[in-house]
């Protein structure tokens, strides 16, 4: 065989393999996800599942924690729904595996956010929390659940595949691909150094709604100095006003901002919080002078960052990202 035959022959291997690894991996993908056609029978079936698949003796108090886009930590009305009618099917399980199955539901209290227990809640029951992602893939959602101890332990797990055309209600949030071209322009600073101290921020809420009142707790190892930048679904940054001259004690806080409302449009959003144990002063100070009191903010996401981590100052300082979720209100099934 002439010698450029055989190159061509083999090119032509090279690429039947190729196509045939390609479509292997693609089979793997799909290969545990049951497919089904809609989200209501989406719903039974992951519902069938974590019932079949449990490890550890029933029966449960479930308390549903989130769906979320993986990798994101957004919601959407889409898996909002869908954890709607889950929650039905579970407390309709003819086994009674698990007697109470309810939302998360929060209690707001000075120093704390505690858990409230569901009413239907059966003291010999065990608490199980129900969470998972999704993620799309070409024309496909897949949706991937597990039960989960207080300790973080898995105790059962379930996942299925639908087509993005059964969707009856939204799985992208307005401005997820704009937390994505974030996250990009963020690899692209000034690498962060590792935080000097832990800070936590929570919300008075899993989701938020329209008009929703939204607080902000915020907890500290060291007295600091805090600075709360909020991108909105568009991507405007906000300078959020904290307590007078920016200063936190080293504690839990209640609601550490002026009253806030949640407006539309509505979405994916993030708060990036900076701190540090002296004032925070940026090089453009003029940045801080017109922004503190909440007024939108021209600079770049990229600039704010790398203004944070080339400060020259000794002093400890640390950054968090914090990602919610708000919406104009669920559309019904």
């Amino acid at each position: 065989m002439p010698h450029n035959l055989l190159l061509k022959d083999l090119s032509q291997m090279h690429k039947i393999i190729l196509i045939i690894v390609l479509l292997f991996f693609s089979g793997l993908l799909f290969a545990e996800a049951e497919t089904v056609s809609d989200e209501n029978t989406a719903a039974r079936v992951l519902s069938k599942q974590l019932a079949e698949n449990l490890k550890v003796e029933p029966p449960f108090n479930i308390k549903i924690r989130r769906l979320v886009y993986e990798g994101y930590g957004v919601s959407s009305v889409f898996a909002e729904n869908l954890l709607d009618v889950i929650k039905d099917e579970l407390k309709n399980n003819e086994d009674e595996d698990f007697p109470s199955v309810a939302r998360v539901k929060r209690e707001v209290k000075f120093r704390s956010l505690r858990i409230l227990p569901d009413e239907e809640e059966k003291t010999e029951a065990k608490d199980g929390y129900l969470e998972g992602s999704y993620r799309d893939v070409k024309d496909r959602i897949i949706v991937e659940l597990r039960l989960v101890l207080e300790n973080g332990s898995s105790f059962s797990s379930a996942e299925i595949s639908l087509p993005v055309s059964g969707l009856k209600h939204e799985w992208k949030p307005r401005g997820l691909d704009i937390i994505k071209q974030s996250q990009k322009e963020a690899s692209k600073t000034i690498a962060p150094k590792p935080n000097d101290f832990s800070i936590k921020i929570k919300f008075n809420k899993e989701k938020f709604i329209k008009n929703d009142s939204f607080e902000i707790f915020f907890n500290s190892e060291i007295d600091c100095y805090l600075v709360l930048l909020y991108q909105d679904v568009d991507g405007n940054h906000h300078i959020l006003p904290t307590r007078k001259d920016y200063f936190i004690r080293n504690d839990w806080h209640d609601n550490i901002t002026d009253p806030l409302v949640i407006e539309c449009p509505c979405g994916a959003e993030r708060i990036y919080a900076f701190a540090s144990e002296e004032p925070i002063y940026w090089k453009e100070q003029a940045m801080l002078e017109s922004d503190l009191e909440g007024y939108p903010s021209s600079y770049p996401l990229r600039k704010i960052l790398n203004q944070h981590r080339s400060l020259d100052s000794n002093a400890k300082k640390t950054e968090k990202i914090v990602t919610l979720t708000t919406m104009e209100g669920k559309k019904k099934p």
